[in-house]
């Protein structure tokens, strides 16, 4: 029941000022991973397409 209470207390604590820079932070990382995921498959898209005309 500690623990319950302490997450409540916690919630209570949080604000929208509190939880926009964890949301863009949040945001930029997932955003890092999709482009980073977008540049993988085009950069191997382009070695495959290299490979099979070689």
């Amino acid at each position: 029941m500690n623990y319950l209470y302490e997450v409540k207390k916690t919630l209570k604590e949080c604000t929208w000022a509190k939880l926009v820079p964890s949301i863009k932070v949040t945001s930029l990382i997932i955003g890092v991973m999709v482009a980073a995921s977008v540049f993988y498959w085009a950069f191997d898209w382009i070695f495959q397409f290299l490979v099979t005309k070689l």
